[in-house]
């Protein structure tokens, strides 16, 4: 069947029409695409199909300026006018706020760019291949394949991690045929340069053919640890700021865009002190990413968090600069909110997975909180989860803002208020 793209629609799928009207939806290609696809099931008001080559590309196609863009599966739209790709995340989330949410009043949706389309992610996940020879091979998966795409540089990377991918690919191991993973992430570290940490996880067991590789990264100048899962690594500096510094461990979750976060964790800081709460419950909240600004401002904050090890660098970056008013505790959060009797806060912040927190909602509306700063990384379970706080809420303002820029990947922040119910 041959189609033309019509548009795009979370999370970054294609929708054309059929002769008889039926929408086709498939992974791949941008709006004015006409391609030649393959359906793949008929789920009776619409088909799934998969893309099997682009006949004629779109008007809106430009040159990419990786040299791996056509095969490897890790950006989606690096051949669209970034002009084109804030307008189409911005549809994003308004499309599914109105159309799951049913949100009819919805504010206007303010979208903030990335101030870097190139070299902004501080964190990126490698597989790795070890040749019959021993020759190490890394990079990503193709589209929808298990196919490695062996890479040199990364574009959408930081240089410090590059110039560890560059030293990975040629790299020579004593041992070959191994598969592994190697999660690189860039730290601000204790030194004047940005330093990385090198996370190993391989596949094959017993695990000593690692050992050599875990060498040769520990002498890269660029690396300030490399080790595997299950080891205790020191704590890191992760990120200097004006007024205090934050720790991390390797592995943990952090926010990979390191300039957007500051501009999210800024609103954020602008909105509670305007509600001026002497309690903050943050929920999913990581190592603390954006709860732990308000030591300086006498808010007593309690953070939830399901991994321990985010837990115990929140608590570690609390005790290095004496905050005793902060309260890190690693629990799952719909438990924690059941265990909840009255509404002891006055304000929440809460960052869920990209499934959301359905399962929290019933307990945030017995709890009523006065304010809530709801951060989202998928646009369709938070107008799932909006739609249900509305019950007792209002939505104040919806912003989104640009993590990823090449990919469908959007970030939002939505601040709401309890109604007054007369």
């Amino acid at each position: 069947m041959i189609l033309v793209i019509e548009k795009l629609i979370f999370p970054g799928k294609s929708l054309a029409r059929c002769e008889d009207g039926r929408v086709v939806f498939w992974e791949g290609g941008l709006p004015g695409d006409r391609c030649e696809v393959e359906i793949q099931k008929d789920k009776g008001r619409f088909l799934e199909a998969t893309l099997m080559r682009i006949l004629e590309p779109s008007p809106l196609r430009q040159s990419s300026p990786c040299e791996y863009s056509a095969t490897c599966g890790g950006c989606q739209w690096l051949e669209a006018p970034y002009a084109h790709q804030t307008a189409w995340k911005k549809a994003f989330v308004e499309d599914s706020l109105q159309r799951i949410g049913k949100i009819a009043a919805l504010p206007p949706v303010e979208f903030l760019p990335s101030g870097a389309l190139l070299g902004y992610r501080n964190r990126i996940l490698l597989r790795g291949h070890v040749g019959a020879t021993g020759q190490i091979q890394v990079g990503f998966f193709a589209s929808a394949s298990h196919n490695l795409v062996p890479i040199s540089r990364c574009q959408v990377a930081s240089t410090p991690i590059n110039e560890v991918v560059l030293a990975l690919s040629k790299m020579q191991l004593p041992d070959g045929n191994k598969k592994f993973r190697c999660q690189i992430q860039e730290i601000a570290g204790e030194k004047a340069e940005p330093t990385v940490l090198v996370l190993l996880e391989p596949i094959e067991k017993p695990y000593t053919w690692v050992e050599p590789l875990r060498a040769q990264l520990a002498a890269h100048p660029r690396v300030a640890w490399v080790g595997m899962q299950g080891e205790k690594p020191p704590f890191f500096v992760f990120e200097k700021g004006d007024k205090a510094t934050t720790f991390t461990l390797p592995g943990i979750f952090q926010q990979i865009t390191t300039a957007q976060n500051q501009i999210v964790r800024a609103r954020i800081a602008e909105h509670v002190q305007s509600k001026k709460p002497r309690s903050l419950l943050d929920l999913y909240c990581g190592a603390g990413n954006f709860s732990l600004q308000f030591a300086e401002m006498g808010i007593e904050v309690t953070g939830v968090e399901f991994s321990a090890d985010s837990i115990r660098a929140a608590q570690h970056t609390a005790a290095t600069h004496g905050w005793r008013q902060m309260t890190y505790v690693a629990q799952d959060a719909e438990r924690y909110l059941r265990e909840q009797k009255v509404a002891r806060f006055d304000y929440l912040l809460v960052d869920p997975p990209r499934s959301g927190m359905k399962e929290l909602v019933p307990h945030l509306l017995r709890l009523r909180i006065p304010s809530i700063a709801y951060v989202s990384c998928n646009p369709t379970t938070l107008a799932r989860d909006l739609g249900q706080l509305l019950e007792l809420y209002e939505i104040a303002s919806v912003t989104a803002f640009d993590f990823f820029p090449h990919t469908y990947h959007v970030e939002t922040l939505v601040f709401l208020s309890l109604r007054v119910i007369l």
